[in-house]
């Protein structure tokens, strides 16, 4: 996803009437990384944030952009994701669980190891991303949330498939 459009939308977001509810949040925790040319799967850190807009409740438009890194034998792999989606609210109370779907752009992954850092050629494209998960009111403007995700990226010579389980904290504007 080109990064203008990623800002466009941050700043419609922010420019909306005061009456739209806008949650921010971050996130971290452990992730599952699988890449296409074999292997066996890798864990590591998971972190992230995210900006979402109530259209109409209980559906939100939301960016996010995401970390995944894994590591083995002395290697590291890292690669950002970035994308654009919706999260689907299934209760308004103060336990809220949610659906949610994205589209996204995987960028380039990066293996490091021996003080250097290698982009892999080819390994990022389009994905798709699925989650599932619990908000918590802790005030009427702050918020904490637990998900699990999966994040399989569809196009590119080299593919990444990334699972992760998340604890975060958010603000409601």
């Amino acid at each position: 996803m080109p990064h203008h459009t990623m800002f466009t939308f941050l700043l419609a977001a922010v420019s909306l009437p005061a009456m739209a509810d806008v949650e921010t949040g971050l996130s971290a925790g452990y992730g599952i990384t699988s890449a296409s040319s074999g292997g066996s799967p890798e864990d590591g850190l998971f972190a992230g944030g995210r900006v979402g807009l109530t259209v109409s409740n209980p559906l939100q438009i939301d960016l996010q952009v995401s970390r995944y890194s894994a590591s083995s034998g002395g290697l590291a792999t890292t690669q950002i994701v970035a994308g654009a989606g919706a999260r689907f609210y299934l209760a308004d109370a103060e336990l809220r669980p949610f659906v949610s779907g994205h589209i996204n752009h995987h960028f380039e992954a990066r293996i490091e190891g021996g003080g250097e850092s290698v982009a892999l050629p080819s390994s990022g494209g389009l994905g798709v991303q699925a989650g599932v998960g619990l908000q918590q009111d802790i005030s009427p403007t702050l918020y904490a949330d637990a998900r699990v995700t999966f994040a399989k990226q569809l196009l590119g010579s080299m593919t990444f498939a990334h699972g992760a389980v998340s604890l975060g904290v958010g603000l409601r504007l």
